[in-house]
């Protein structure tokens, strides 16, 4: 059984719940996830001064150590579920949620709808379990990956140049310095997970983040204290970079990132976004910092396409789990477990559409099996609250 939603679709929900912060993970480049643990978090430090040095963004390329590659499943919900579980077990009941997902695959889904199709860009192939009355939603984690390019390595140069593993007061100078020569790497994450949603649909979204801008709370005012619930959000920082601009073609294809880093920031309430611009040679120009309430109005102003967007893409966020809702049966939280494939290829059709996967199945009972989409442990917990 199928259902479709038209890509052109919008809904008239725009309410949106505010993001609160409920926890934390670390997941480290050997694949260990540690829950409520910022071990992995960084501080942004890189003072205005050290703009004039024009970093080479390409120095180390051929050293770059691509540790996600020894990742069992990029696409994991374990870090997101052991979070969730942490909050459940000190609350001693479940979360109230519709839709349990990454932001990453959110802005996916939007995206499909609202931006044309990059020549690059795969198909959207999400896999949805429907357990214990809630829906969730992986992405389909691919073997092949492509490999990082000098453009590519240089956004995680720029995070390196720019952060420090601890707040300053606790680096000394010689661990800030060396940080321009570190060998540069992927792998090690810090995710946070956001309650959130639109309209009556309730969510929990995991995201990476990139670091901190000022410093952290904890609950005991310790900055070496142990990891509490407590929403940092408003602490928090996206990092990228571009190519410096040059002329209105370079204007218009900045415009268009700035709308989907908009998107990834304001689905969990990250507030700030650093972009570091680099010329043609790869040497960092200027560092500009932007706050993300203030993106709509700063690009919309310029480009009246993407001022429609932006609106559009809330319309579309809420006519999505709209009918989602709508289509999935989640009445009965003991139900046996229902699996679906959620797929779009707007270059081929306009529609996103919801295929069920036959309980029986190979695919079925691959999905519902696999211990990086929702791990028995969890489900064990789940089961022990009915």
């Amino acid at each position: 059984m199928q259902w479709g939603l038209s890509l052109r679709e919008r809904g008239d929900t725009t309410t949106l719940r505010q993001p609160r912060e409920l926890g934390c993970y670390s997941r480290t480049a050997s694949d260990e996830v540690y829950v409520n643990d910022d071990r992995n978090l960084s501080y942004y430090y890189f003072p205005d001064e050290l703009v004039g040095r024009q970093f080479n963004l390409s120095h180390g390329f051929e050293r770059f150590q691509d540790r996600n590659r020894t990742i069992r499943d990029t696409c994991s919900l374990r870090g997101l579920l052991g979070v969730i579980q942490d909050v459940e077990e000190k609350r001693g009941k479940r979360l109230s949620a519709d839709i349990v997902t990454f932001r990453g695959i959110i802005r996916k889904v939007i995206s499909a709808a609202i931006e044309p199709p990059r020549r690059n860009d795969r198909p959207l192939e999400l896999q949805v379990l429907v357990f214990d009355g809630q829906v969730f939603i992986k992405d389909v984690a691919y073997p092949e990956r492509d490999s990082v390019t000098v453009p590519s390595f240089t956004g995680y140069k720029f995070e390196t140049l720019t952060t420090i593993p601890r707040p300053l007061p606790y680096m000394d100078r010689e661990a800030v310095e060396s940080r321009f020569e570190k060998t540069v790497g992927n792998g090690d994450e810090y995710a946070i997970a956001v309650t959130t949603g639109i309209g009556a649909c309730k969510m929990v979204l995991g995201a990476e983040v990139d670091g901190v801008f000022d410093f952290k709370e904890h609950s005991d005012g310790d900055a070496d204290g142990p990891v509490r619930a407590v929403d940092n959000l408003q602490h928090y920082l996206e990092l990228k970079c571009t190519m410096d601009i040059r002329n209105e073609a370079d204007a218009a294809a900045f415009e268009g990132k700035m709308f989907r880093t908009w998107l990834q920031c304001f689905l969990v309430g990250v507030p700030r976004i650093i972009y570091g611009f680099r010329n043609r040679q790869y040497l960092l120009q200027t560092v500009e910092e932007y706050t993300t309430a203030d993106i709509p109005q700063m690009v919309g102003s310029h480009n009246p396409q993407l001022h429609s967007a932006f609106r559009d893409a809330i319309r579309w966020y809420g006519r999505f789990t709209e009918w989602l809702l709508q289509v999935i049966p989640r009445g009965d939280r003991q139900a046996t477990t229902r699996a679906y494939r959620l797929v779009s290829d707007p270059r081929v059709s306009g529609k996103l559409q919801l295929i069920e996967v036959p309980s029986g199945s190979d695919e079925y009972t691959e999905m519902v099996n696999n211990e990086e989409f929702l791990n028995s442990g969890f489900k064990e917990w789940r089961r022990s609250l009915w």
